[in-house]
């Protein structure tokens, strides 16, 4: 018996966890109280004649799906999304990225554009976002208020750079790096909201210093922090890291400084050897698959096979602004396309990626890898209604779905949805976006 406040889903539901099995369930029914948690799921007609409450009925060609996690993203890049394409990753952060970052000193320029990458997202579906912010205290903790108020389930990092031999004017003090990286966490949690957190964000080995590393990383564990970083993303990028630290390997590096933990987010991770990501493994450290950046940026192609095998979780990120788009599909698709290419210069004829992995890498694996997997990531019984519903009949002609099973009904919104397809975002069972 359901209580005053509680809400009946029915309809195609993604339930399942295991990519290799059914997602998808129809005529499908989940409870969901009124403090945002999932009491119960079942057969719609069980479900019904079990509970009481508000029937939501979802259209023929609707799915309710767990919300998509975004486990890495630049806020202060929005403003060239889908812009300056023509570059290597160090050319261009030093040509488009670093300029754009600079503005964010400015505090009216910071709360503008920061509301609207969080309204961006949230209509994309992304109820759980990992934020790379700027050098900026105050940019930091403007991105967490407008998470808050916007209600989008959030980490928030206060970029850390001391030393940026591609942009000088574009860097911190070590010292007053972390005096404000400190600030900033504080002031986040200060905001007594439960669903943003602060999270330790250095750039990347090649713009902090080993004195700011070794500072952040007993941050890191004093506080229980989250960490987000780079690695391996460019071969330039990791011929710059071997100058720096001729005597270190990538992850070494990051390791000696205790920012390799099971909490830690490894951003892109492409050229990483056999080792590091047995270590990976070993620390329960998560690799954060970027496909679109790392096409558009000419990056190379992430072998999730060869991480998979290593047993190393893989999360999926947009990275924009490397990424041209803010949509966590997109990223799912692109995903998929990038293991397509593997197979292709392998020779083989299967590819490792169907959809239905790339699906469980944008939600449960970017779970995983926050440690919070036992709260959102899927629609099971006891998490919280982090959820999005979406139609696929507004990207397509329904009369080429009339015949689609549940599946292939998510198969056909991962493939050919676009931004018109999502209709309802939910985090912690409170309506945040609709359409």
């Amino acid at each position: 018996m359901a209580s005053e406040g509680d809400k009946i889903f029915v309809g195609k539901i993604v339930v399942g966890t295991d990519p290799a099995g059914e997602l998808t369930k129809n005529d499908w029914a989940v409870v969901v109280d009124s403090h945002g948690i999932i009491n119960a799921s079942g057969n719609k007609d069980e479900i019904v004649a079990r509970y009481d409450g508000e029937i939501i009925k979802l259209g023929p060609y609707s799915l309710l799906m767990p919300g998509f996690i975004d486990a890495h993203l630049h806020a202060p890049q929005f403003g060239n999304i889908g812009a300056h394409q023509d570059l290597p990753l160090l050319d261009w952060l030093t040509t488009y990225t670093f300029p754009l970052e600079s503005k964010f000193a400015d505090k009216n320029f910071s709360e503008k554009m920061n509301a609207a990458v969080v309204r961006s997202t949230l209509s994309r579906g992304t109820t759980t976002a990992c934020y790379f912010g700027t050098i900026y205290k105050d940019d930091a903790l403007a991105l967490a208020i407008q998470c808050s108020e916007q209600g989008q389930r959030a980490y928030v990092g206060k970029c850390n750079i001391d030393s940026n031999p591609l942009a000088t004017y574009y860097l911190e003090k070590t010292a007053e790096s972390v005096v404000d990286t400190a600030w900033a966490a504080r002031e986040i949690r200060g905001l007594g909201n439960s669903l943003v957190e602060p999270i330790i964000t250095p750039r990347f080995a090649v713009s902090c210093s080993p004195s700011l590393m070794e500072s952040l990383g007993k941050m890191a564990k004093e506080e229980n922090m989250a960490i987000q970083t780079h690695i391996s993303e460019n071969e330039g990028e990791i011929q710059l890291m071997k100058e720096l630290f001729p005597n270190d390997g990538y992850l070494d590096v990051y390791d000696k400084y205790g920012l390799v933990s099971d909490r830690c987010l490894l951003a892109h991770s492409i050229y990483l050897t056999d080792a590091e990501r047995k270590k990976m493994s070993e620390k329960g450290a998560s690799i954060v698959h970027c496909p679109d950046s790392n096409f558009a940026l000419m990056s190379g192609v992430l072998d999730h096979k060869v991480a998979d095998d290593a047993n190393v979780n893989i999360a999926l990120g947009t990275d924009v602004s490397g990424g041209t788009s803010a949509s966590m599909v997109d990223a799912m698709r692109y995903a998929e396309l990038s293991s397509k290419i593997n197979t292709i210069k392998n020779k083989q004829t299967t590819s490792y990626l169907n959809f239905k992995k790339a699906f469980i890498f944008g939600t449960l694996n970017g779970a995983k890898a926050l440690k919070i997997d036992d709260q959102v990531g899927s629609l099971e019984v006891g998490k919280e209604f982090d959820a999005v519903i979406a139609d696929v009949g507004a990207s397509l002609e329904t009369a080429f779905l009339e015949n689609d099973s549940p599946d292939e009904l998510l198969e056909r919104f991962i493939h050919c949805a676009d931004p018109r397809s999502i209709k309802n975002v939910f985090v912690r069972g409170k309506e945040v976006f609709s359409s």
